[in-house]
């Protein structure tokens, strides 16, 4: 019973998110108050909007945590050259968000050693860059994304709002694998 029940739960879901709003229009300061009313994404905004910690969902979470907080993790000369690089071409003044992304996406690639790739879901969401991964069942998942923004305040909407509604498009497109 509780597995078809988180099942319902799953399918509504992924239903709100594919009648949500596009990330770029639903993360306006207009519309992203009506939106988290309609279909919340549960990030703690307003406060009572939120789900359960993330780690209960996999332990990859409390690694990441755990790894994060660990006094003898012990980072290379090319942690740090590849971090002062990021830092350095992501902290300099661009004409475009276009030049300043085409700046930094390399040099970000190799901070985080991961391969960053466009995606675009049905509804035409497109985030800046994503982390596709493959799971052991050879599930195409997101395993992360972001949202670019020149200088704070360009573009009309919150890239810390944008997103995570870019992330539940991501989820909820019929292109990625999403098991509950």
């Amino acid at each position: 019973m509780a597995s078809s029940f988180l099942f319902v739960g799953h399918e509504i879901s992924v239903q709100q998110g594919k009648a949500a709003l596009s990330p770029s229009i639903g993360a306006r300061a207009s519309d992203f108050e009506k939106e988290q009313e309609k279909r919340p994404i549960m990030n703690g905004r307003p406060l009572e909007k939120h789900g359960p910690p993330v780690h209960l969902f996999h332990r990859a979470f409390s690694h990441f945590q755990h790894t994060l907080t660990d006094p003898s993790l012990s980072l290379t000369t090319d942690d740090y050259r590849n971090a002062h690089e990021y830092i350095s071409v992501s902290a300099a003044l661009y004409a475009s968000k276009q030049r300043w992304q085409e700046a930094i996406v390399a040099p970000l690639m190799r901070a985080i050693c991961f391969d960053l790739v466009s995606f675009k879901s049905e509804g035409g969401a497109m985030p800046d860059g994503s982390i596709m991964m493959h799971t052991p069942g050879k599930i195409l998942a997101p395993g992360g994304l972001f949202e670019l923004k020149n200088e704070i305040g360009t573009g009309n909407a919150d890239p810390a709002i944008q997103g995570p509604l870019s992330y539940r498009k991501v989820w909820v497109s019929d292109k990625v694998g999403c098991v509950p």
